[in-house]
């Protein structure tokens, strides 16, 4: 491995002393919630960021995971209750005419 012993090489994607690039956990795990595969997933942070993350690296944690999974059940939850709104909207709306 090339070492940059005059401290002059820059990184561009991830600064010195950083270790993960803020905002992007939260975008591979909205991308995956929307049904990208992770190998889609690893194009786009390739063609964004021009990284070259393997999948393992993008795998979601198990905290990540059950977060998903809280909010896949809580969208079924208020989609259900969007319909009822509907239906009662609509209901209401043809008795007062």
């Amino acid at each position: 491995m090339p070492r940059d012993r005059d401290g002059t090489f820059e990184p561009k994607t991830v600064r010195k002393y950083q270790r993960r690039l803020h905002g992007v956990d939260a975008m591979v795990i909205s991308l995956t919630a929307k049904g990208l595969t992770t190998g889609e997933v690893q194009a786009h942070l390739a063609e964004v960021y021009g990284t070259d993350l393997s999948r393992e690296t993008m795998g979601l944690t198990s905290g990540d995971a059950a977060r998903i999974k809280d909010l896949e059940a809580e969208v079924r939850e208020l989609r259900r209750a969007n319909e009822i709104l509907r239906r009662a909207s609509a209901f209401f709306a043809s008795v007062s005419s």
